[in-house]
């Protein structure tokens, strides 16, 4: 939608799953929420 570069996004996708582990790892509960915002709602 515009908010990064290819190359931020494919970071992203690349870092959060260890980092959420970490996270866990260290006793932390980790809770997610997935939403479904349409380009037209977030602008």
């Amino acid at each position: 939608m515009g908010f990064c570069t290819k190359e931020e996004y494919e970071n992203f996708l690349e870092n959060t799953p260890g980092f959420e582990s970490y996270l866990v790892e260290a006793g932390i509960i980790l809770i997610k929420y997935f939403f479904d915002v349409s380009a037209k709602e977030q602008e």
